[in-house]
């Protein structure tokens, strides 16, 4: 089993976790989407239902799991597809106009960085609704596109613009909205930015942490 392998890596996960993010408690290390989540469905990406259109079955998947246990098996399976799908993936803007989103290509946006990593995550036996696409806003005023996977201790993104997974509140983003965790073509509405945890860095979309405020 591929897992097996994997897990002979979960000792050096602690490299790629910030550290406040390695010393804090399970039940509130990386922050989470869930508390962001209106509950209001949101109109999914023209890009995204075009890619679903094209092959129902990749965006009709139905999971009840949408949270799994973040093992260092696990872990070290999602560290690795974000490192080798940004290592692959040549950065390409698309032209103004143009919402094109694929998952087999060898140059292309953040979308298309996203799609990748989920249909590896999903082959892997990653279930359907704990690795789901969500979009958000940069301080720029950019659209982004990244990956969300939901554990027990939180969420982990999976971005194009950073190197390794990064827990969602040290993200310097305003989210927008994310799969529904029971497919069906749903997208659902996410509301204000993860709130800050005293001690942890964030980052915006250069990658580069910025200061934070001490604790009150």
């Amino acid at each position: 089993m591929r897992y097996l392998w994997l897990a002979t890596f979960g000792l050096a996960l602690g490299m790629w976790l910030p550290p406040a993010a390695a010393a804090a408690e399970p039940t509130a290390a990386w922050g989470s989407l869930a508390p962001l989540a209106t509950g209001r469905p949101l109109v999914a990406p023209a890009g995204w239902l075009n890619y679903c259109m094209a092959a129902l079955e990749r965006c009709l998947q139905v999971s009840k799991a949408s949270v799994i246990e973040p093992t260092p098996a696990v872990l070290a399976l999602v560290d690795r597809v974000q490192r080798e799908v940004n290592a692959r993936i040549q950065p390409r803007a698309e032209p103004a106009g143009l919402d094109r989103w694929q998952a087999a290509v060898t140059s292309g946006d953040c979308e298309d960085y996203a799609l990748a990593k989920q249909a590896e995550l999903r082959a892997a036996g990653v279930p359907a609704g704990a690795a789901r696409l969500a979009t958000a806003r940069l301080a720029s005023g950019e659209m982004h596109a990244v990956l969300a996977v939901e554990t027990s201790r939180g969420t982990l993104i999976l971005d194009n613009l950073h190197p390794g997974p990064v827990p969602v509140h040290n993200l310097d983003y305003t989210w927008l909205g994310e799969e529904a965790p029971t497919g069906h073509l749903r997208w659902l509405e996410l509301r204000r930015s993860v709130p800050e945890v005293a001690g942890a860095p964030r980052y915006g979309a250069t990658g580069t942490p910025r200061a934070t405020q001490p604790a009150q």
